[in-house]
């Protein structure tokens, strides 16, 4: 295998520069928009009483993580809670 099969043709700089700025912005369009589904979540959970919380496991110390893992349940592909 050569260097070229291995790394891909090389491509014109401006190219290169575009696609990085493209990705840093999809990137972080998608950091704000898993931040404001954590926050979502966790205000609706922080809304339940205590008794409804326990029901499924949770307590009042435990939204924020209990968000944060629904969210990185959703972002692989399984459609979140």
């Amino acid at each position: 295998m050569t260097t070229a099969e291995y790394y891909g043709l090389a491509r014109p700089r401006s190219e290169r520069h575009f696609s990085a700025a493209a990705a840093f912005a999809l990137n972080a369009f998608r950091s704000l928009r898993r931040w404001a589904r954590i926050r979502r979540t966790v205000y609706e959970l922080s809304h339940l009483d205590d008794r409804m919380l326990n029901d499924i496991g949770l307590n009042r110390s435990t939204l924020f993580a209990a968000a944060r893992e629904a969210s990185v349940f959703r972002d692989r592909g399984h459609g979140g809670f």
